[in-house]
């Protein structure tokens, strides 16, 4: 059976992924710092695939996706390293929100769903507020970078809300509010308090994010 491009991408993310849960397990600190970029950019390469496939605005989309996950592969490198190098994982996944909150701000899709403002930003600051609320006084000279941080994530959610009440993908959707889920257990495992399970959650809600937000770019070729 002949395998195209992106079977092959979803198949290694898959095996992958799975050797880098099992360098958790194990504890294996060398496998992980090289299993968990690879599962990144495996997706990443996923992502890049569609830019040839796309045009115009949607071809934007999928270049600033891209670049979005590049910047999250950075980031990955950064956080397993020693936390003088937090800031600067904290700073490449920054870069990596804005990218995609430029991306799903790409014109397209139906006419304005009425209202969809307001309700977009009604959930996307209960998120806000959920987020930031429980770490807030755990925090110390972070205080700052996380709180921008955590606007930064809002405003995705925002965008991406709307582009969905506008008809836009589900798909991008679920992948981005797998991404706030990730965030928010990852600052509450470094900053409130650290738990057993908490690298394997933050690490399945996080693939799972970075792979619908690029499976979503399936969706423009169409």
């Amino acid at each position: 059976m002949h395998l195209t491009a992106l079977q092959s991408l979803l198949i290694g993310m898959i095996v992958v992924s799975s050797l880098a849960f099992l360098s958790v397990c194990k504890r294996d600190s060398v496998a992980r710092l090289m299993l968990k970029p690879l599962t990144t950019l495996l997706i990443t390469l996923l992502a890049a695939s569609f830019i040839d496939q796309l045009s115009g605005p949607f071809q934007s989309a999928a270049l600033l996706i891209t670049a979005g996950l590049i910047f999250s592969l950075a980031g990955d490198i950064f956080l397993q390293l020693q936390t003088k190098w937090f800031r600067f994982g904290l700073a490449s996944f920054l870069i990596a929100h804005l990218a995609y909150i430029c991306a799903i701000g790409m014109p397209g899709g139906s006419a304005p769903f009425i209202g969809g403002h307001w309700i977009a930003a009604a959930i996307a600051l209960c998120g806000l507020v959920a987020i930031y609320t429980p770490m807030h006084r755990h925090l110390a000279r972070e205080r700052v970078p996380v709180a921008l941080y955590a606007v930064v994530i809002a405003a995705l959610l925002f965008v991406t809300l709307l582009q969905w009440l506008n008809g836009g993908s589900l798909i991008l959707l679920v992948g981005v509010i797998l991404f706030s889920i990730s965030d928010s257990l990852l600052a509450a495992n470094r900053f409130v308090r650290p738990w057993p399970s908490a690298q394997y959650q933050v690490m399945s809600t996080y693939y799972s994010a970075q792979l619908l937000i690029a499976l979503s770019l399936a969706e423009l070729t169409g």
